[in-house]
């Protein structure tokens, strides 16, 4: 069980890395999206710009940052639910029952918390790309 949590966690790590370091682009030429941004705000002003350096804060970018705030809330939980897996271990004074809580208390906390991680990667590159 031990060697099976260690490869998933390489592998989250590894994919977790890999979307971290990829940056979305911008399909068009520059032509084309100087075209599309005077199209929608005019040739020029403060929303032009926003629109030329890529940086839209619209319904995505809201969505990006309530979820955003949602993972980091699961992963404080997450982490929180690891110390009380760990103190239920402590705790336990030898009972089977109890350590074997102690252990599904910290498994699932940790499982939860991998899945946040891609969660949160997952949803920061599908929102970065639009």
């Amino acid at each position: 069980m031990k060697k099976f949590l260690l490869s998933l966690a390489a592998i989250v790590l590894t994919i977790t890395g890999s979307l971290a370091v990829t940056a979305p682009c911008f399909a068009g030429s520059d032509e084309t999206k100087r075209a599309a941004c005077e199209a929608a705000y005019g040739s020029s002003g403060a929303e032009f710009n926003k629109c030329m350096s890529g940086d839209t804060d619209g319904v995505l970018g809201k969505v990006k940052e309530v979820l955003n705030v949602v993972f980091l809330v699961v992963g404080i939980l997450a982490v929180i639910m690891i110390i009380v897996g760990g103190v239920f271990m402590m705790i336990s004074a030898g009972d089977p029952g109890k350590i074997k809580r102690a252990k599904d208390t910290i498994i699932y906390s940790v499982i939860g918390l991998i899945i946040t991680l891609l969660a949160f990667a997952i949803v920061n590159f599908v929102v970065g790309m639009f």
